[in-house]
């Protein structure tokens, strides 16, 4: 989907040829079925088998670990603000992760309602 919606701006900012676009084709298939559709297949698969609160905290951290991986591995500078923010994801994780942990159950958890 992302693919047709930016293929116009692509085609009115650059000029892609056929030799090009054939010369990334083997990138694009690997990102494409190794890091989008295989990957997302495997963490929907793996959530079935942990809680919804769980999932949500782990999937709140991606952007995070995406990040981390593309400065430890590709060398990309982060910004003061971007690391300030990375930060403040990463305690709020633990504090949810942790405060999951010592609750007996989850209906011993606070309600929104309950206040």
């Amino acid at each position: 989907m992302a693919a047709v919606l930016t293929s116009g701006i692509v085609a009115a900012t650059q000029s892609p040829t056929l030799t090009s676009i054939g010369q990334a084709a083997p990138e694009l298939i690997i990102l494409g079925v190794f890091s989008t559709a295989l990957a997302f297949a495997l963490q929907t698969y793996a959530q079935r088998f942990v809680p919804s609160s769980t999932a949500a905290v782990l999937v709140s951290g991606e952007s995070l670990f995406g990040a981390a991986g593309a400065a430890l591995l590709l060398g990309e500078r982060v910004p003061l603000a971007a690391g300030i923010g990375a930060v403040l994801i990463f305690a709020a994780i633990l504090l949810v992760a942790t405060w999951q942990a010592g609750a007996s159950h989850p209906a011993s958890a606070p309600r929104l309602h309950d206040a």
